[in-house]
């Protein structure tokens, strides 16, 4: 009997593993391996106490007596809370009072961060369009009037814990986009988003801004968290000018696959979330980006497990692509839609069958069906997991 290689997907938002023949796969691309628990707990309290030569600042050297210290969070809470509950308790070991703690979160994540971290600790949410929510800092050099939430100029220390995620903005922005304008007013994201995506020569301008704002605010460290397949793969911490060069690069290097490396005529792609969120947005915009570099491929299957939001904005786009402001994703649809016409694409996925079918896509009705395409094809398969994630490379 031929052995067996486990392959999980979720169908109807849940976990199914699906043994696919050991003969039938040419590669099993899983993702960088996360950190376990003692692991995690052992960065942290280099973060908070320092170690010879590898963080050149630690929390613990920024703090006295009664500090009040903000901790505003950017990204997924299923890759912070792993790393924020232990590097709350060490703060706490070093004397900062919980009463004197204050998280800032993005709406998204504030019931996951809420429940987890408990009544003692003060969460609150940055709404960006209320003026109430903000304090003026300073003008920039180019004429920029830089507010932030409120919280955090009320706070003595400062340090951002970040998220970060091979997707989206972040890739063009580089990580400290999850701090200023994230946690600055409305106006000022939207004209910085504006100048960053329609002028490229502005970009520099704008990553040059937003280093004057970590100046101007006092900003001296900040804690990144890089992705693994099921959890934080890394934390690095220092002062953010000095990590900005290095996380996207290491990010890129660990979630790169090269498809060069088999000679598997069959490709799926599967993408599930995590155990917080499904697949958003500017998830499924890098899942439909890496699904246009597969067109050497017999057949392509996208695995997927959508939030309603997405689905939304995949129907627009599949119907009526032009009330889709996002021009970018407007050509990415039509690209898959025309690649879709000419190379046998299955997805099985929450997606409504009528919203794949104006896509060209080949509809699978169940895990069972998937199963069977698996190991019923002719060929080898690359089977690829945290789709969302990965950077294929041809």
């Amino acid at each position: 009997m031929s052995e067996k290689s486990l392959l999980n997907i979720v169908w109807n938002s849940q976990n199914f593993p699906i043994d696919v023949d050991q003969n039938l796969i040419g590669l099993h691309w899983k993702g960088p391996r996360s950190l376990s628990p003692a692991e995690i707990h052992a960065s942290v309290r280099e973060v908070v106490h320092g170690s010879d030569g590898l963080y050149k600042i630690a929390a613990s050297q920024l703090m006295v007596g009664d500090d009040r210290v903000a901790l505003p969070i950017s990204g997924k809470s299923s890759l912070i809370l792993p790393i924020l509950i232990p590097l709350i308790h060490e703060l706490e070991q070093i004397g900062v009072k919980t009463k004197n703690l204050v998280i800032i979160c993005e709406q998204n994540e504030f019931d996951n961060l809420k429940t987890a971290l408990g009544p003692d600790l003060l969460v609150v949410i940055h709404n960006a369009p209320n003026i109430q929510d903000w304090s003026y800092l300073a003008s920039t050099q180019a004429g920029t009037r830089v507010y932030l939430n409120r919280n955090m100029l009320d706070s003595d220390v400062i340090i951002p814990v970040i998220a970060a995620e091979p997707h989206g903005d972040g890739m063009k922005k580089g990580f400290l986009h999850g701090l200023w304008p994230t946690f600055s007013d409305f106006q000022t994201q939207k004209a910085l988003q504006l100048r960053f995506r329609e002028n490229p020569r502005k970009r520099k301008q704008v990553l040059k801004e937003i280093q004057e704002v970590l100046w101007l605010g006092g900003f001296h460290l900040a804690v990144t968290i890089m992705p693994g397949a099921d959890g934080p793969a890394s934390v690095v911490a220092g002062r953010p000018s000095d990590i900005q060069k290095m996380v996207y690069p290491q990010i890129n290097k660990n979630w790169n696959c090269n498809i060069q490396q088999t000679d598997a005529q069959n490709v799926l792609l599967s993408a599930y979330g995590d155990s917080n969120a499904k697949i958003g947005w500017p998830e499924l915009l890098q899942i439909i980006r890496n699904t246009l570099l597969l067109r050497k491929f017999n057949q392509v299957v996208l695995s997927l497990d959508l939030e309603e939001a997405a689905i939304d904005s995949m129907a627009s786009l599949a119907t009526h692509g032009e009330t889709i402001s996002d021009r970018s994703a407007q050509r990415l649809f039509r690209k898959l839609l025309k690649l879709a016409s000419d190379q046998k694409i299955y997805i099985l996925s929450n997606i409504p069958e009528s919203i794949t079918d104006d896509l060209n896509l080949i509809h699978l009705e169940s895990q069972k069906e998937l199963a069977n395409l698996l190991n019923r094809s002719r060929g080898q398969w690359l089977l690829i997991e945290q789709a969302d994630r990965v950077r294929i490379q041809n």
